[in-house]
């Protein structure tokens, strides 16, 4: 009887204090907290919690930062979190614990509801069977469940957003029927801040891809938006779908490939995924950013990733966004190869070609030419015709004969172009009288390199 009465006060104690909880009236003890250690103090605990049947495995971030809050407030939000995983997958599964840190910009906080400023993430993933709309939009909910009666009093994910709320914070949840969920706690950082300077020259660093045409796949409208503006705001032609049969029909509209399908994972009808493998029978070397709300180790879990495919975890900013489009872009496009002894002709076409982010190598002569086709992986070559030491005529019958694979765009000026003729003889795949627009050249390339 003493037992039961204690087990039944324990229980009762319990319950107020997750309604203290949700209604922000607990009194908290917060302290300085390293959430690592505070994850793998009940790492043990959360095992036996879970049963042999569902897999843990913990990502976190060994440079994580600090956040001040209620450390036993933390550790039950913990067990709620890992409960309700539990909870969705009977069949077993497996779940997956991790940290990072991020910066939330104006436009990225506003969609989490916060400040903006410096954040400690954890994450928890689950492999279970997932929400509905419906219920994703009342899981917050006090006293709301989807357990049976006597399971479960409806308070756990609403005490975990008070109390995380208190300290500062908020919580985000990510979930897919069939999918799982990922739930995600963002804590405000409060050791020393990185210095702006640091922060600016990183900004400063991102080059985008000018004139690049995106694919944008996003069934979260408020994030499409963003995204949208981020890359636009950048140089980039953006064109939008919400979800994969909806881009499938934007692309029966383009008249040439975009340069980048940039997608959600997890939608819908139609994976990011599938959407991906169905353009890619139609434009070969399109490439793919995706994105989720799951992270990449979530995702490897469910096998909707692979480990090296293109990643951003959502919420992004926008230099994190930006980097990672234009790191594909520039690993994408071909190298071109500019061979030219007119100074100013060269530099016009460099020009040309970074702006659409093709690395450009230089040559003055056919001799310094092949040098640089035998260190890299030059693809296009735009070469004059008549320069000294070793001219074009000589180079195009020696890549003709050593390397057919490279493209070869012929231009001169000399007797009102009368060696092009010859040129496209010797193996020249296009040729250019000089002067010429720059747009005329990179139509060619383009052409060219499809």
């Amino acid at each position: 009887k003493v037992l039961e009465i204690q087990a039944a006060g324990q229980r009762a104690a319990n319950l107020t204090s997750q309604l203290l909880a949700l209604s922000r009236k607990q009194i908290l003890k917060p302290q300085v907290l390293e959430l690592n250690g505070v994850v793998s103090s009940i790492s043990q605990m959360l095992r036996r919690l879970l049963g042999e049947d569902i897999q843990i495995s913990m990502h976190l971030d060994a440079a994580l930062g600090q956040v001040q809050a209620d450390r036993t407030q933390i550790e039950q939000a913990l067990v709620n979190l890992a409960v309700n995983a539990r909870d969705a997958m009977p069949d077993g599964g497996k779940l997956v614990i991790e940290s990072h840190n991020v910066e939330l910009d104006d436009k990225t906080a506003v969609l989490q509801g916060v400040p903006p400023g410096r954040y400690v993430v954890l994450v928890v993933s689950d492999t279970g069977c997932g929400m509905d709309d419906k219920t994703k939009a009342r899981v917050f909910e006090p006293f709301f469940t989807t357990k049976e009666v006597g399971k479960g009093t409806g308070l756990g994910l609403s005490m975990v957003l008070g109390v995380v709320q208190q300290s500062g914070g908020t919580v985000t949840i990510y979930s897919e029927v069939g999918i799982g969920t990922t739930i995600k706690v963002y804590l405000p950082r409060i050791d020393a801040a990185v210095p702006e300077a640091s922060e600016t020259l990183e900004t400063q660093s991102v080059t985008p891809v000018h004139g690049a045409t995106i694919l944008l796949v996003e069934d979260e409208p408020s994030l499409r938006a963003l995204a949208r503006e981020i890359l636009r705001e950048a140089g980039y032609s953006v064109v939008e779908a919400s979800n994969g049969k909806e881009a499938l029909r934007a692309a029966e509209t383009f008249s040439s490939p975009p340069d980048l399908l940039l997608t959600d994972v997890v939608m819908p009808e139609m994976s990011g995924l599938e959407l991906s493998h169905h353009l890619q029978r139609k434009w070969h070397n399109l490439a793919v950013i995706y994105t989720s709300g799951y992270t990449d180790h979530a995702l490897l879990e469910r096998n909707a990733l692979r480990q090296d495919m293109p990643f951003l975890q959502k919420p992004y900013s926008p230099s994190s966004l930006l980097e990672q489009v234009a790191a594909v872009l520039q690993h994408k496009r071909p190298t071109v190869l500019i061979v030219e002894d007119d100074k100013h002709v060269r530099d016009q076409l460099r020009s040309t070609f970074e702006q659409k982010g093709h690395p450009v190598l230089e040559a003055v002569n056919g001799h310094q030419a092949m040098e640089q086709i035998q260190a890299h992986p030059v693809k296009l070559v735009i070469t004059d015709l008549v320069m000294p030491v070793s001219d074009g005529m000589e180079m195009i019958q020696e890549l003709r004969r050593n390397r057919p694979d490279i493209k070869i765009i012929a231009i001169s000026g000399a007797f009102e172009g009368a060696y092009l003729h010859a040129a496209s003889k010797l193996g020249a795949d296009l040729v250019l009288q000089k002067p010429f627009e720059q747009d005329q050249v990179m139509h060619m390339a383009e052409e060219l390199l499809v």
